[in-house]
């Protein structure tokens, strides 16, 4: 199939109204309000949100220096080389986000990549999102492992080092003035966070206040040490209402301190229908009065690849949205609507995981990153595809 330009997919997307898109990605006629539950508790702060103000779009750009390093080059619409973050602010995106490990074994995901990274992020006009792992690689529902250099650290001294390194890496951050926008206070915590101390294996509130002590004492430190710099709370709950609501319940009652909002995983070959999401964000935003991102999504442009994907074909594919340039720009399109019509004012945006991929068969072959060749946000000649522009033109 021929790769549609990015001004046609508008073109197209426009004329879809947001009735057909929510026909095609609820698949059901169940309302929001029947999947809201009654809320009770305000936020601590009043966010960016209201319901006339932009989506806050954007996605994940943490292998960047790796793929440029190993030498994919990026394009404008004139086939002119050019910074891959002005793609970005070109389409209309507003945010880049950033994972951080603590003691990684290569330079990926060091603090040194991300600080040079973020001066980068601010010269393209982006706003920057630090996603705090507090470990030396990926942290998410199956692994929260601390890293190496706090392994035999007791549970005080554990809350101690997790506010002192946050603060260490947010004074680094500020004192190149490039303090974040947003720092998202752990990475997909659902299951807790420095396991085994702040391992959520059993619902109790022994392990839920183990863990909010570990979370807290980020949160303060960023509230001290980066004041303008907004708190996330990142869950992998998506597609699992009942979870999210669970969590934010337990947590909130074994003195979770009120963040400034949640992010939310969402893949649909795990987190099942749209529906799903409309009915999680629901529960953040209407029950507990939180502002609500999209933290992590994606949908493949095409079954086709050079190595194993993130995004399997086999178990992500969702009724409407073919795995084709414009199925996934619809795809990106009615996440936007979706969120604005679960969160209505409280909707911060959509934050694709990951916008970069590399651009040539050797490189999609030999590097990580290759993983997300068939979804992210660039072609294979390494131009801004239909879903990066959808993404910019969604409000």
């Amino acid at each position: 199939m021929a790769v549609r330009s990015a001004d046609q997919l508008l073109r197209s997307v426009a004329a879809l109204t947001l009735a057909t898109l929510f026909a095609l990605s609820l698949g059901s006629s169940a309302s929001l309000a029947a999947l809201t539950p009654a809320g009770q508790i305000n936020s601590s702060k009043a966010l960016v949100a209201t319901s006339s103000q932009a989506l806050q779009n954007g996605a994940d750009v943490s292998w960047l220096p790796t793929i440029e390093q190993a030498g994919s080059k990026f394009y404008n619409a004139n086939r002119k080389a050019t910074d891959p973050l002005l793609l970005m602010k070109r389409a209309g995106l507003n945010i880049a986000r950033v994972r951080l490990w603590v003691g990684p074994s290569t330079q990926h995901g060091s603090l040194t990549e991300v600080l040079a990274l973020a001066k980068r992020i601010k010269a393209a006009g982006l706003q920057l999102v630090l996603d705090l792992h507090y470990s030396d690689w990926w942290a998410d529902p199956g692994k929260q492992n601390k890293p190496a250099a706090w392994a035999n650290l007791t549970q005080p001294q554990l809350v101690q080092k997790v506010h002192d390194y946050t603060t260490s890496v947010l004074t680094k951050f500020a004192s190149q003035n490039t303090a974040p926008a947003w720092v998202q206070v752990g990475n997909e915590v659902g299951n807790g966070i420095l396991w085994p101390n702040g391992q959520i294996d059993q619902w109790t509130s022994s392990k839920f206040t183990a863990m909010t002590s570990l979370l807290n004492a980020g949160i303060k430190a960023a509230h001290q040490t980066s004041p303008r710099t907004k708190v996330m709370i990142h869950l992998e709950t998506g597609g699992d209402a009942s979870k999210t609501d669970g969590w934010l319940t337990y947590s909130f009652a074994n003195g979770l301190i009120k963040p400034d909002a949640i992010g939310l995983s969402y893949y649909s070959q795990w987190a099942g229908p749209l529906s799903n999401l409309s009915a999680s964000i629901a529960v953040v935003a209407t029950k507990w009065h939180l502002p609500v991102a999209v933290a992590e999504t994606a949908y493949a442009n095409t079954t086709v690849s050079v190595s194993q994907q993130v995004i399997d074909v086999s178990k992500a594919g969702l009724p409407g949205f073919a795995f084709t340039n414009s199925g996934q720009a619809a795809y990106a399109t009615a996440v936007c609507a979706l969120l604005r019509s679960a969160a209505g004012s409280k909707a911060l945006g959509v934050w694709w995981w990951e916008a970069f991929s590399p651009n040539s068969a050797q490189l999609r072959w030999q590097l990580e990153p290759s993983q997300i060749a068939s979804s992210s946000l660039v072609s294979g000649g390494g131009k801004a595809n239909a879903a990066m522009a959808a993404l910019g033109a969604a409000k």
